[in-house]
């Protein structure tokens, strides 16, 4: 393990656990003249070494740790810097929980290429209307969020051509589908703006796929899930691994310099999950099994067509339904649970649970009276994210 210790003129000294190496950045301004002070840092951190760990729901319950390097974050934000050219000119609006690997480009990426971010409060979140005035009143360049938040905000967009509405340039939606009216109604408010629709899994660091939107083809049940950005590669291949021709379905398999090195204490999983690029001549290339069936268009874009498992998006977040079961089901009163997300009001999905209750007279045996819907809420919320209650 390895720690960085920030030290003051005049600090006392600390001295680390058994195990842990230190290094110290003084933090005192070097004296004039001296070389350093023209100088960056020296980097503290390799390519291959951990960046960060963000957690997904899990099928068994316990939700998985993704170990993300420097090496795939890296090369997501050059891609970014490539494509849509930040500078200090733009400004983002974050609307996102630290818990969803959005905010990982928001934070690091943006401030990274000298753009400037403003942190939605709670409230702000909460309100479609003042999120409006915020992307209004303070001239912002950049939305980043999953399509269903920024589909809350159509009824209170501004009229076309009012004050305000010239500054979004860029909006980035991902995480689940986009409606296919959104991007008209994104145009008629904010002219300037460009739609991109991304994806990608969480073991393949935030995004790792990419469409335009520059209309919406009539023929289209959803936006195209696109093509992989640099240095990445995307596989749609049959049951035995071969490719499948265009417009047949197969599951989707992601390598190249976008991959996670796996999952947190999981070699199990994650030698299950992180396969051996059967297509690459390179010792040690991987491929991340996603569980998505997808197809290609006669053009190379690909076509997202669903899961193969229990798993859904619930406002851009990855749920597993048998993890709310698993909570559930550790209710006395619970003698069986089905979890299911249906459609909800603007392309949202909510989750219902189907309970048996114990004793089949809606409480636990022995007469205790039957339990409620707010008795399992408060359940499930004292171990879920509200996300997934």
């Amino acid at each position: 393990a390895r720690a960085l210790l920030l030290t003051t003129p005049g600090a006392s000294s600390w001295q680390p656990p058994d195990g842990v190496r230190v290094r110290e950045l003084d933090l005192a301004p070097p004296p004039a003249g001296d070389p350093r002070a023209d100088r960056d840092p020296e980097p503290l951190a390799g390519p291959d070494d951990l960046a960060y760990i963000i957690y997904t729901s899990g099928s068994t319950g316990q939700p998985k740790g993704v170990e993300v390097t420097h090496r795939p974050l890296h090369n997501l934000f050059q891609w970014c810097a490539r494509m849509f050219h930040f500078d200090d000119s733009d400004l983002g609006l974050c609307v996102t929980s630290l818990g969803f690997d959005l905010s990982v480009f928001d934070i690091l990426g943006l401030l990274g290429q000298g753009a400037a971010l403003y942190l939605a409060d709670e409230e702000q979140q909460r309100d479609p209307q003042l999120l409006c005035d915020v992307l209004r009143s303070e001239q912002v360049t950049f939305w980043n969020s999953a399509p269903t938040t920024l589909n809350q905000l159509v009824p209170h967009f501004p009229r076309p051509g009012g004050p305000g509405t010239d500054h979004l340039r860029l909006v980035f939606l991902s995480g689940d589908y986009t409606p296919l009216g959104l991007p008209a109604e994104l145009g008629a408010a904010f002219p300037r703006a460009r739609l991109v629709s991304l994806g990608g899994a969480t073991e393949a660091t935030v995004w790792s796929n990419y469409f335009v939107v520059t209309g919406v083809d009539p023929a289209w049940r959803s936006i195209p899930y696109g093509r992989p950005i640099d240095n990445c590669r995307y596989y749609v291949l049959d049951e035995q691994l071969q490719p499948c021709p265009p417009g047949q379905p197969g599951d989707l398999y992601i390598g190249g310099a976008c991959l996670s090195r796996g999952y947190v204490n999981r070699p199990d999983l994650t030698g299950a999950r992180f396969l051996a690029d059967p297509f690459s001549e390179r010792p040690g290339q991987r491929v991340y099994r996603t569980g998505d069936r997808a197809s290609y268009y006669p053009d190379g874009v690909i076509n997202f067509l669903g899961r193969l498992d229990n798993q859904v998006k619930i406002r851009g977040f990855r749920v597993e339904l048998g993890e709310i079961e698993h909570r559930l089901r550790q209710h006395p009163a619970v003698g069986d649970v089905v979890v299911v997300a249906r459609p909800a009001a603007a392309g949202d999905r909510i989750l219902v649970a189907y309970v048996v209750p114990t004793g089949g007279s809606g409480g636990p045996a022995g007469g205790d009276p039957p339990v409620t819907a707010t008795d399992l809420r408060r359940h499930a919320a004292a171990a879920l994210p509200d996300y997934m209650v």
